[in-house]
């Protein structure tokens, strides 16, 4: 039997959906909060909705409504719940704490699809335009077009559209109003898009000299979308809707980068302003999966033997040591100066490279040295097992044992059988380090000192 949430009639299929949607969709949850309060028991402890036998949101009839304050800030201080971290159906444990000082409504605006629907009813056209339009009255509607043009997207690429479409039957007797690729994708060019691609011309200088003596320089196309532009489409993508905290005045805490970072740079903020979280990425080469770390060098303007968050020393790592941390201010003065030809001594005690313009320079309220999360390749696979653990182990037992030991492990399904040892191994790749770090710890047992594997 499906389950209706009491206030805008959602459907869901369990009654722990129900209690999900109430708790993080901030519209329901604010009435939910006003109806506690209005109906305290006489000794002041609020009603249980989700299990009090005379009322539930879950049962609520469609008929009742409810008065609400819409006034920011949006959750005024004498109305604080506290919502019980319970399990229910869907075992989904979360922590709700309230922040009235974020997410104020400065305004309503129409997001790109209300506008593009508005222009075409202005316009006269069919809601499903530009599909089914010519041809609608003698085959199918505009909808069933979509329906077909969305299974096209989703399911072919252009060789095979271009190859379906071209199937007499297609031509003959569905006759959609684009009989090739090149006309579908026509149709879909026409539909409401993200943010503009710009271009801009940039002149860089490279380390090579002409016969004049001066640097040789070559110009490139940098093609950019604006991030607030995007930030925006995001935001007002109606796909979206279900997973965001629409007012963002709820602190939600079920991971660990949702704890306190996130609210201490919230107190940073204005009132009423919320930060809006994008995951930024970048690929220069189909390769790159393999080099976070140097891309993380390169951001972090240092060389990729030094690490890319703290000041520790090259020959250090691995050592038991507290190192101090990266300062953004600090490395962008040590570059400026660099730059402007002061030559600092930190340059090279910091392991910097000359960056002089990283992006992160003008970002506000951001420290990118913590942004920076393990590349399991080259810090966890390389750095930790191979180039440290692996490297004691054979420095206190030697390469004839561990190579013995590992040509003595039998044949089983899912291992690798190293039949001619480990340190024979010109090139390790991340296979190579997970199947030995998969008998590792047992291949070992006996031949370090026993407190070497707690």
């Amino acid at each position: 039997m499906p389950h209706n949430c009491g206030f805008c009639d959602k459907p869901f299929g369990l009654s722990g959906g129900v209690k999900k949607h109430i708790a993080t969709h901030s519209e329901c949850r604010r009435k939910w909060e006003s109806m506690v309060i209005d109906t305290d028991d006489e000794d002041g402890t609020p009603v249980d909705f989700a299990y009090n036998e005379t009322f539930s949101p879950l049962r609520r009839s469609r008929s009742e409504s409810f008065d609400f304050e819409e006034d920011n800030p949006i959750a005024s201080k004498s109305r604080r719940v506290t919502v019980e971290d319970v399990t229910d159906e869907e075992d989904d444990r979360q922590y709700f704490e309230p922040y009235p000082e974020a997410g104020w409504t400065l305004r309503e605006g129409q997001t790109n699809f209300e506008r593009y629907q508005q222009y075409k009813e202005g316009e006269g056209e069919d809601k499903w335009a530009p599909f089914g339009n010519e041809y609608e009255s003698h085959f199918f509607s505009g909808r069933e077009e979509w329906g077909l043009a969305e299974w096209l997207v989703k399911s072919l690429g252009q060789t095979k559209t271009d190859e379906f479409l071209k199937l007499p039957i297609m031509q003959n007797r569905t006759k959609p109003s684009f009989h090739n690729n090149r006309s579908f994708l026509q149709k879909v060019n026409a539909l409401p898009h993200g943010p503009a691609w710009t271009c801009k011309k940039v002149s860089v200088k490279g380390n090579r000299t002409d016969e004049n003596g001066q640097l040789l320089q070559e110009d490139l196309e940098l093609w950019t979308h604006d991030p607030v532009e995007c930030i925006k489409e995001l935001i007002g993508n109606p796909l979206f809707k279900e997973y965001m905290d629409e007012a963002g005045s709820e602190w939600i805490i079920d991971d660990m980068w949702t704890a306190d970072w996130w609210w201490d740079k919230q107190k940073e903020l204005p009132e009423g302003a919320t930060i809006a979280p994008i995951i930024l990425a970048s690929d220069k080469t189909m390769l790159s999966q393999f080099r976070d770390f140097p891309k993380q060098c390169l951001i972090a303007c240092c060389k990729e033997n030094w690490c890319p968050k703290c000041l520790v020393a090259a020959d250090e790592r691995g050592d038991p040591l507290n190192s101090l941390m990266r300062d953004p201010e600090l490395t962008k003065e040590i570059l400026e100066r660099w730059r402007s030809g002061q030559h600092p001594t930190e340059f090279d005690e910091y392991g910097l490279r000359p960056v002089f313009k990283p992006f992160w320079a003008n970002l506000p309220h951001t420290d990118i040295f913590l942004a920076f999360t393990p590349d399991l390749l080259h810090q966890l696979h390389k750095g930790v097992f191979k180039d440290h653990l692996v490297k004691w182990c054979l420095d206190i037992v030697g390469e004839t044992e561990i190579d013995a030991r590992f040509k003595a492990i039998p044949d089983y399904p899912g291992l690798r059988h190293f039949k001619k040892g480990i340190s024979s191994i010109k090139q390790w790749t991340g296979t190579e380090h997970k199947e030995m770090q998969r008998v590792f710890m047992a291949l070992i047992t006996g031949a370090v000192p026993r407190y070497s594997l707690l």
